[in-house]
């Protein structure tokens, strides 16, 4: 009985020793699943990441385009004509006729034309206020000018610049 009871033992043994081996497979192979899916999830939170990034950049830009597209869509006359004559000021130019012409609607912005005359003693503050003009954030346009002189022969006058100058909104 030894031996049956040694050889039983024996099996038992065996029989543990095979289903701790099934076990340890069926879990590896599990594990491997699982890790599989965890770097899966990974690269999609990842990628999920990018994305937010890239809204969070769109979204910035939009609220930079609003705030620029609200200054230059705020043109009220009386803002433009302050504008004009602070940059007139600036140049020491004098703004001697400024009158707003009809609007034109282009598309996808307005154009609102101004007509504007201003004297100086020299063409260095006329090129100066037109410098201004062309680089204000405000969006002016200079469409036309016309630069005429009024100099005597003692050499007293004043340079005249007619401008016609437009600004934008978009519509």
């Amino acid at each position: 009985m030894d031996v049956n009871n040694l050889i039983n033992k024996a099996k038992e043994r065996l029989l543990n020793i095979i289903i701790i081996i099934l076990a340890l497979i069926i879990a590896f192979n599990h594990y491997k699943t699982k890790a599989k899916d965890a770097e899966l999830l990974k690269d999609k939170l990842n990628t999920e990441l990018r994305k937010n990034e890239v809204l969070k950049n769109i979204s910035n830009l939009e609220k930079k385009f609003t705030l620029l597209r609200n200054k230059i869509n705020d043109k009220s006359i009386s803002l433009v004509i302050d504008s004009l004559g602070n940059m007139a000021k600036e140049s020491n130019v004098n703004i001697t006729f400024i009158k707003p012409q009809n609007e034109n609607n282009r598309g996808i912005y307005t154009s609102y034309p101004f007509q504007l005359t201003v004297t100086a003693k020299d063409f260095h503050k006329i090129g100066k206020f037109i410098s201004k003009i062309e680089n204000s954030p405000d969006i002016y346009i200079v469409e036309n000018i016309i630069i005429t002189s009024n100099f005597n022969l003692e050499g007293e006058g004043e340079i005249i610049a007619n401008l016609l100058l437009d600004t934008i909104t978009i519509n």
